[in-house]
């Protein structure tokens, strides 16, 4: 074989030694931290109602009673910040699950068990955040009373628009 990459005990030429590459210890400077997963067009696509196909894969009918989102121009540690105050003030548990994703439980035991919601954090630009709610447990009645009751009025001051309103913020 005349190709040098099946030749055995090929060895790889050496590259010059005198090119400076620079400090690298100014490359974690620009990534100062982790941050929240980043959607796609598809994913972007799949919030519109009407261009969403997952109805065709899943059996969940009552995916809009469930869950909620809102677009936030907040970094993604304020809205952090701000759901663990709404959890305190309601006496709802706040744990993070994962980085940009958290659970919260209601203190009081309902008609189907504790209310529960996950709320994760998604980065559509570095200064646009889309949060998603969903309940994971406990009464549908229950939770969507205390998303229009008590989550909403207390997001107001993070939420740009919720999903299928128009802006909060005028």
């Amino acid at each position: 074989m005349e190709v040098p990459w099946f030749r055995r005990g090929f060895k790889r030429p050496q590259g010059d030694t005198d090119i400076s590459v620079g400090l690298l210890d100014d490359v974690d400077s620009a990534f100062s931290g982790p941050n929240p997963a980043c959607l796609n067009a598809f994913d972007i696509i799949s919030l519109s109602p009407g261009f969403n196909l997952s109805g065709l894969f899943k059996d969940d009918v009552l995916k809009q009673e469930k869950e909620s989102r809102f677009t936030s121009t907040q970094p993604a540690s304020s809205i952090m910040s701000k759901l663990e105050e709404i959890a305190s003030l309601f006496r709802f548990s706040f744990k993070k699950s994962k980085e940009f994703k958290v659970k919260l439980k209601g203190p009081e035991q309902g008609r189907k068990g504790h209310l529960s919601i996950d709320a994760e954090i998604f980065e559509v630009t570095p200064s646009l955040f889309v949060v998603e709610l969903r309940k994971t447990g406990g009464d549908t009645l229950e939770y969507s009373k205390f998303c229009s009751q008590d989550l909403r009025p207390g997001l107001k001051d993070i939420v740009l628009t919720w999903d299928g309103n128009r802006p909060e913020k005028e």
